[in-house]
């Protein structure tokens, strides 16, 4: 979405949006989606967040198998679902899968005016749909304050964007990074081959538990779909609570009694994780916390308590201390897409949780990393005028906590007549 200060998110406003937003989506593609697996609580309602261990196995699966409704399609159905219950109950309470509406809302109200856009609304339906919706909300951005129109896509590397400054200004947008490539692919990995199978071993038994994955090294699938599954059965048919597989793999695992945790109030789903012993969740790549949530009667995205809760953390240790380095990516776009158009503005969307673990998450750290960056380009490349990035911090089960924005624009060169700062972007 395009950062309004000015702007409330409340059910009325939300219900503005939804409609703008539905309006962008052929109605037989969002019939189909209706018909397929929900993601999201708030689209699967009750039978989500009590299910049996046989549906959240089965959850696990059609998710690793991409059987499950497309993520902006079920930003709509999620909201239908949220105003629903809204006009029943009056309750109302913010859910980051709403901003994924307001996004399209805005590329809804701002992409009829830029010529050239048809393509990438077609996007929007597809695998690319993120770096499509990116590419969409930065043109709003500028559209605005600035004449702005999108670049034919050629075979020959081109910009996304054109803005009618003095002199002309070419923009590429990159929502997707190299190494985020390679955390989703092990995570993609990971839960295609692995965890329904952890699932099927730790549904046999009573209580909660705490399982922390280490791989020490890539393995191959065969550990991943065996060995690892029935390492986390021995040991907790043994009580063991710790298994080394030399320089391969490490498990922890820490069992908790059977018993209901009752909150000291009703809560939201992204409030549940709050109340369980646990605070690592920038120290895991992946975490999939789940269990048997008791919603109240009332209002089923509010909760009461949590029994039989089990949180299951994969790391890949091998990738924890990667840089956000964006280096290679910006060099990249010198050479290729600013060859002939120039001078350049680069913008890049950017997720702390897909890069390294700990402290490289942190804001400063990112920070501190990407301005040492950009005195490199601007240092050695004269072809870019102005980089932006768009960090979204924080966890998704926890709720996006900042939407960092670091820029620098190169010194030794006026600002061309009729440029405008764009708006900033927060992207979930």
């Amino acid at each position: 979405m395009l950062v309004d200060p000015n702007w409330t998110l409340n059910a009325e406003n939300l219900s503005v949006a939804l409609k703008a937003a539905t309006s962008l989506f052929d109605r037989r593609w969002i019939a189909n989606q209706r018909g397929k697996r929900p993601n999201y609580h708030l689209t699967q309602g009750a039978a989500g967040v009590d299910a049996t261990w046989g549906q959240i196995d089965d959850f696990i699966k059609h998710s690793a198998a991409g059987k499950t409704m497309h993520p902006l399609a079920e930003s709509i159905f999620a909201s239908e679902s949220a105003l629903a219950e809204f006009s029943k109950t009056g309750v109302w309470f913010e859910d980051r899968v709403f901003y994924q509406v307001i996004s399209l809302a805005h590329v809804a109200s701002f992409s009829s005016l830029i010529p050239g856009a048809a393509p990438r609304l077609a996007k929007l339906i597809g695998t690319e749909w993120r770096s499509a919706l990116y590419e969409l909300l930065v043109a709003c951005s500028y559209r605005s304050e600035t004449l702005t129109e999108f670049i034919k896509e050629t075979n020959s590397p081109t910009p996304d964007i054109r803005l009618m400054t003095n002199p002309n200004l070419f923009v590429e947008c990159k929502g997707r990074q190299k190494y985020e490539e390679i955390i989703e692919g092990f995570i993609r990995t990971w839960r295609r081959e692995s965890l329904a199978r952890i699932d099927q071993v730790l549904r046999k038994y009573h209580g909660s538990f705490l399982v922390r994955i280490t791989l020490l090294s890539p393995q191959d699938a065969t550990v991943y779909q065996k060995e690892i599954p029935e390492a986390i059965s021995t040991m907790i048919e043994s009580g063991l609570r710790e298994h080394d597989a030399t320089n391969r793999y490490s498990i922890a695992i820490e069992p908790w009694a059977e018993q209901i945790i009752l909150f000291p109030r009703p809560v939201t789903h992204k409030e549940v994780f709050d109340f369980l012993p646990f605070d690592e969740w920038d120290e895991w790549h992946y975490i999939l916390p789940y269990g048997h949530l008791k919603p109240l009667a009332s209002d089923t995205r509010m909760f009461e308590g949590i029994r039989q809760w089990r949180l299951i953390c994969v790391r890949a240790d091998y990738l924890k201390d990667n840089r956000v380095s964006l280096l290679a990516t910006l060099k990249d776009l010198c050479k290729r897409q600013f060859r002939e158009y120039q001078p350049g503005i680069v913008h890049m969307a950017t997720n702390s949780v897909q890069f390294g673990l700990g402290r490289f998450r942190r804001p400063e750290t990112i920070v501190e990393i990407l301005k040492s960056d950009f005195e490199v380009m601007f240092r050695n490349y004269d072809r870019i005028w102005k980089i932006i990035i768009d960090v979204t911090c924080g966890n998704e089960w926890k709720g996006f906590t900042e939407v960092l924005r670091v820029q620098a624009t190169r010194k030794s060169t006026d600002s061309p007549a009729g440029y405008v700062e764009p708006k900033r972007i927060f992207l979930v």
